[in-house]
């Protein structure tokens, strides 16, 4: 059971073919495994000492699957143990009669190495057990005609070739399944053992009896070295390396290492199986959580791991066999008590059973009470109890945990019920588990419960449609909106109900159909939606404040900001303080995503103080859209503060937010201000995150096609911008199509195609006029303007300059105006008013490098250079150079090229490209960037984890910034002035 690559390089005669051989062998088996040994530095260093001192035996001893004989064929490859012959034989469970089998086994390599010095003639005994060494052995002496004098004579041939063979280690595996004979000659051999011999013997001490020969068998040898070397389970950032080094990755997630560590109990073996069947499956790229923990939940036991547990049960009484059946079907730690009812038995036979499983080791002590050893072997257990008895313990165990005292596991009696096909049950405590997790804001346990439980059997109509508008309400920002929309399809069609509860049940699905990126009718199903609520205004309220997102349609602004009074209205007729604080603070998130500054007044008027849990969690979505809106506004700091208020809501409701959402922003927000470091890597973990929304993943894809457009790789940036622009059409996801459209039009201008540029350029134009939202323009105007002049549509081209100027008066969108002054600036050099030109590039520079916005700002700067090398040629081209620097701490490969090209063409030599700019003294973006969290309070870990750095990058430029600041504190890297001034107008109370 307990197999590794060394297992079938047994009959090589040197480490190295050994390793060859395991290569082979696992390439045959197709079993994942890692190329390095992890986590047994300490144990391969003790058994490399013994090794090196022979004679020895060394006894290694652990559970099936820990890794004892991968730690041994590590041992035997070592350089250290390159000059030592190996030989390895195994015991087996189900043998035939066969004398010292595992011995003979093992020396049957022996036949590729000759002996080292003459062999005595006893030797010959050997040729009936050892026919391939035939031609190397000694005659065969003449039968005594005893039994035991044979197996004596036997014994000393066996030793005597051991001796011939030179340094040697000899592996003898899985010795719990040893026959008496073998360990009799083990006795014998280390009673005179040869001197350059050191014997490595494997073996499960829980498999052993307690008068096992092998326990003592190396007692009283003299000059004889001997060690124990335990192999214990894996620690849990021990299990993590070993499960990216067999995935060949960098990293997993938190969750993800905690989760295997919990179902394979460190044991590599079962990880192994764990990773091979999901490789097997296709679905090793784990992602987002929710999905992960269902296919680890759904591999089932590996065989080898199934089969080790069938046998370790074979010898149980019925009472143990019970017992350790009763703690699976539990699937906790559990009191004797508890485990008693659910096996049905008698106080005595229970302990007794109890007493049996616990000395095998199968059932162990835990925290708690009593369970099974891993997740593994209580799955293994579990899957060999037939479906009668199966239910009938499931009863027992959900009768047992009915009975207990406030609080009672709900999830685990709606589990149990649902096992013992007790369905009305099973979906009364499936609800009140989803209520209780709905009060703690964990919407993602809530979904699947009520998910889980719609699906019961007989379900009464009342009950179906009170869980049906539960779940609606939780699945908004579950892991599954799929599902959920399934099911809420289905009951709204079939079922009939009051007029007031379908409102709500048609407002919940238009949600989520908009979510999933099915915004087909989502938007005159929430009209609709509305008119069914007219009397229930809380929530007619929330629906009308998704009517008047002018984001999420096509269509006149005004017609969607028409829906905010109403919607305050309603709110104010609901007297519900959570209804009042939502429409409240989206309607600052809705009147900030059009730049009015009315917004941040808005966001003023949130209620402070003492909030619910489900308050909170609804300023935690309203934070998050304030996040996003700010952040396209161009206030970055704002947006990076709002960030800050969703983490610290989140760890006060215990860590319910969907992470890919915060993810996202800040790879959005990364992408803005020039963070672009591994920024393309985060992009792809947060792809192969698999994202329910679509509308989040279709954000993350423009961010990735902007930065590789900018890194050079065009072609790669065009198929992405098409394929986001098919999917935007589709879908009418107005922003999304006016933002690719931008990038399109920009891609063929690089390629020299103005008209081509100009006409995708327009009609992204038409989009945006229809909406009348010019500050969405951002991107999309100053490459229309570039297309329309290159074209020689000077005066369109104008004309749409300042239209673009007008859509912007009075509008908060800083990032919008420095947009609106290159455009200004592009339109003044083509009239040949350099000058103007000039000023307008300046202050456009000016106003992107405030945000900061680096990228666009370094374009200002450029084209304010051309414009000046005509009449200014030093400032004109100290600007050039200062756009080059610029480009290249960002990486910009295809804006250095092209300044490059402008200096050669003037006759500037530009700087080498020997590396990025030197700061000296100054803070570099980055260790600004760090000192400034390091001075907030974050640890180390925790910058770390919000600019996906490691913890040691944070501490080098912490160290580096207190340096240049001459601070000795990492307080001081920050004022508290400063910081309540910047935390205070990012979040809109000091504007």
């Amino acid at each position: 059971m307990d197999r590794s690559p060394a297992a079938d390089a047994r009959h090589a005669t040197t480490p190295a073919e050994g390793r060859r051989a395991a290569g082979r062998d696992e390439q045959r088996a197709g079993r994942l495994s890692s190329a390095h040994l992890i986590g047994r530095e300490r144990e391969l260093a003790l058994l490399l000492e013994a090794l090196d001192d022979p004679p020895a035996v060394i006894l290694v001893e652990g559970e099936a699957g820990i890794g004892k004989s991968r730690l041994v064929h590590e041992a035997l490859c070592h350089p250290a143990a390159a000059t030592r012959s190996a030989f390895v034989g195994h015991c087996h469970r189900l043998r035939e009669p066969f004398l010292l089998g595992p011995v003979v086994e093992a020396l049957r390599g022996a036949a590729r190495q000759p002996p080292s010095r003459p062999l005595n003639p006893v030797v010959g005994a050997l040729r009936p057990l050892l026919p391939e060494l035939a031609d190397s052995l000694p005659v065969q002496p003449a039968p005594v005609g005893d039994g035991r004098a044979e197996r004596h004579r036997t014994f000393r041939a066996l030793r005597e070739l051991m001796g011939a063979l030179g340094p040697t280690v000899c592996v003898l595996e899985d010795l719990h399944w040893a026959d008496e004979g073998t360990l009799e000659f083990l006795d014998f051999l280390l009673a005179e053992p040869p001197q350059h011999l050191s014997l490595v013997l494997t073996y499960r001490r829980e498999d052993l009896s307690r008068s096992s020969r092998l326990l003592g068998l190396a007692t009283g040898c003299k000059d004889v070295l001997t060690a124990t070397v335990e192999v214990c389970p894996l620690e849990a950032e021990e299990l993590r390396s070993l499960t990216c080094a067999i995935l060949g990755r960098d990293g997993i997630s938190d969750e993800l290492a905690t989760y295997l560590h919990k179902r394979t109990a460190g044991i590599p073996f079962a990880l192994e199986e764990v990773l091979r069947l999901l490789g097997d499956r296709g679905t090793l790229d784990f992602g987002d959580r929710g999905r992960t923990r269902a296919e680890l939940d759904e591999v089932g036991v590996p065989p080898a791991v199934q089969e080790s547990i069938r046998e370790r049960m074979e010898p149980f009484t019925d009472d143990a066999r019970l017992m350790t059946r009763a703690a699976a079907v539990l699937g906790m730690a559990a009191g004797e008590d508890l485990i008693m009812s659910v096996a049905g038995l008698a106080p005595a036979r229970a302990a007794s059973g109890l007493t049996e499983a616990l000395v095998s080791g199968l059932v162990v002590e835990q925290p708690g009470g009593y369970g099974l050893r891993h997740a593994l072997a209580a799955q293994a257990v579990y899957e060999g109890i037939l479906g009668p008895e199966r239910h009938r313990l499931h009863l027992r165990a959900g009768r047992a945990l009915a009975s207990q005292p406030e609080p009672r596991p709900l999830a685990l009696l709606a589990h149990h019920f649902r096992e013992a096909d007790r369905p009305r049950q099973w979906a009364r405590y499936a609800e009140q588990a989803a209520d209780m997790a709905s009060s703690l804001g964990d919407d993602r346990a809530a979904a699947e419960l009520l998910e889980q439980a719609l699906t019961a059997p007989g379900l009464r109509r009342a009950a179906r449609i009170r869980m049906a508008v539960k779940l609606g309400s939780a699945a908004v920002y579950g892991d599954r909106p799929e599902t959920a929309i399934d099911l809420l399809e289905h009951i709204l069609d079939d079922e009939p109900m009051p007029v007031g509860v379908r409102g709500e049940l048609r407002f919940r699905l238009a949600r989520l159909r908009f979510n999933v990126g099915n915004d087909v009718g989502w938007h005159d199903e929430m009209v609709q939606a509305v008119t069914e609520l007219r009397h229930r205004p809380e929530l007619a309220a929330r629906a009308m404040v998704n009517l008047a997102w002018p984001v999420l349609r096509e269509g006149s602004v005004g017609d969607d900001l028409a829906w905010l009074p109403k919607a305050t209205g309603a709110a104010a007729l609901s007297h519900d303080p959570v209804t009042e604080t939502v429409v409240c603070a989206q309607r600052a998130a809705i009147l900030l995503s059009v730049g009015d500054p009315e917004g941040w007044r808005a966001l003023e008027k949130i209620r402070l103080g003492e909030r619910s849990v489900e308050e909170k969690l609804e300023l935690l979505h309203a934070y998050h859209s304030l996040s996003v809106v700010t952040l396209g506004l161009g206030h970055y700091r704002r947006a990076e503060a709002f960030l800050a208020e969703v983490g610290r809501l989140d760890d006060e409701l215990g860590g319910v937010w969907w992470d890919p959402w915060s993810a996202s922003v800040r790879a959005s927000l990364d992408w803005r201000i020039g963070r672009w470091d591994e920024l393309e890597s985060r992009l792809g973990k947060l792809a192969q995150s698999g994202s329910p929304r679509p509308v989040l993943a279709v954000g993350n894809d423009l961010i990735l096609g902007s930065l590789v457009f900018c890194r050079g790789r065009v072609e790669e940036a065009e198929r992405r911008f098409e394929a986001i622009q098919e999917r935007a059409h589709a879908r009418r996801w107005m922003s999304a199509r006016v933002t690719a459209s931008a990038w399109l039009a920009r891609i063929r201008l690089s390629q020299g195609d103005s008209e081509a540029a100009a006409r995708i350029a327009v009609l992204g134009l038409e989009t945006l006029k229809r909406k009348g939202i010019w500050l969405w323009g951002r991107e999309l105007v100053p490459v229309a303007v570039q297309a329309l002049l290159a074209c020689g549509q000077q005066t369109s081209a104008g004309h749409l300059a300042r239209e673009f100027a007008r859509g912007l008066v009075g509008r908060d969108a800083p990032a919008a105006h420095g947009a609106s002054l290159f455009c200004q600036g592009l339109v003044a050099e083509a009239e040949a008013g350099h000058q103007a030109a000039a000023r307008f590039f300046a202050r456009a520079d000016g106003a992107w490098s405030e945000l900061p916005s680096p990228y666009e700002a370094a374009q200002a700067r450029e084209r304010r250079a051309r414009c000046l090398l005509a009449t200014d040629s030093d400032q004109g081209a100290a600007l050039l150079l200062g756009a080059l620097q610029a480009f290249g701490d960002l990486q910009a490969t295809g804006d250095i090229g092209r300044v490059r090209a402008e200096l050669k063409a003037q006759g500037i030599a530009p700087p080498s490209r020997g590396g990025r700019r030197a700061y000296g003294n100054e803070l570099s973006p980055r260790e600004d960037e760090v000192a400034r969290l390091a001075g907030s309070g974050l640890k180390n870990r925790e910058i770390a984890d919000i600019l996906f750095v490691s913890p040691r990058t944070v501490e080098a430029h912490v160290a580096s910034a207190m340096r240049k600041l001459s601070v000795d504190s990492r307080h001081a890297l920050t004022t508290p002035e400063r910081n309540g001034a910047e935390k205070a107008a990012a979040l809109g109370k000091n504007t």
